[in-house]
């Protein structure tokens, strides 16, 4: 799994920190999805508690998880396959898939199958 992350962000410097994060995959069909991205990713945890009076519960490794997610994963960053993109850093993930409510990737919906990952998963 690979992600982007803005180098002027508080989760930028947190991953850097730590070199591990949890990400949350939403359910678009959830009515409250598109106020849960507003949330989280369209304002600054330098300016504002992103997870003040929000219910959230704490992965193995102590990182906030979202309770209503689809899945979610606990990564650990692998510095030799971060990548510096100027303004972001491509970060190479192992990510550990902790939990799964009916959670398929793009490529099994669309092939009608189950790779590894959801084999690992559960589903």
């Amino acid at each position: 799994m690979t992600i982007g992350v803005g180098k002027r962000s508080l989760t930028h410097e947190m991953i850097l920190e730590t070199g591990k994060f949890v990400l949350n995959a939403l359910d678009r069909e959830d009515a409250n999805c598109l106020d849960v991205v507003k949330r989280f990713g369209f304002q600054s945890g330098r300016d504002v508690d992103k997870f003040a009076d929000f219910p959230y519960e704490k992965s193995e490794g102590g990182i906030p998880i979202l309770p209503n997610a689809k899945a979610f994963y606990e990564c650990t960053v692998l510095p030799e396959f971060t990548v510096d993109l100027d303004t972001h850093t491509l970060e190479r993930l192992n990510h550990h898939p902790r939990q799964t409510l009916r959670f398929r990737t793009p490529y099994e919906v669309f092939f009608s199958t189950h790779t590894p990952l959801t084999v690992a998963l559960g589903s």
